[in-house]
């Protein structure tokens, strides 16, 4: 609009009428481009966090059938972050690696497991006061 202006193809009254609109649709356009980039991101977020609870589930599976019970035990207590009983339902909240940790082969000790980045107390024991008589 302002080389039309300048080679005198456009008048200055019409000039000042299109350019608040033209202005507005920038901005508009602007918006929109920040708002497709923050929703590319987060698909690009979800989509490495897909692959990632995929290549755990492919670890889980081919090492599963080789552990013994406690093994499975120990991946077990990483996963599971409680279990909420209610009357009529059981909730068993989860958290899955979404790093590069290492197999789940490299449960044999607390002090080589794995971190989870959604994972919180992972080194409490599990069942802590199971055996205390419960208070009502």
């Amino acid at each position: 609009m302002l080389d039309a202006y300048q080679e005198d193809l456009l008048e200055l009254e019409e000039l000042r009428r299109r350019l608040p609109n033209l202005r507005k649709r920038s901005e508009s356009l602007q918006s929109e481009l920040r708002s497709l980039e923050a929703t590319s991101g987060d698909r690009q977020a979800l989509l490495r966090l897909a692959d990632n609870i995929e290549n755990f589930l492919e670890r889980l599976r081919s090492t599963a059938d080789k552990l013994d019970v406690i093994e499975r035990q120990k991946i077990l207590r990483l996963v599971v972050k409680e279990i909420l009983i209610h009357k009529e339902t059981i909730k068993i909240r989860h958290s899955i690696p979404i790093t590069g940790t290492p197999a789940p082969s490299g449960v044999s000790g607390r002090g080589d497991m794995p971190t989870y980045l959604l994972r919180s107390g992972s080194r409490d024991s599990p069942l802590r006061c199971t055996l205390l008589p419960q208070v009502q």
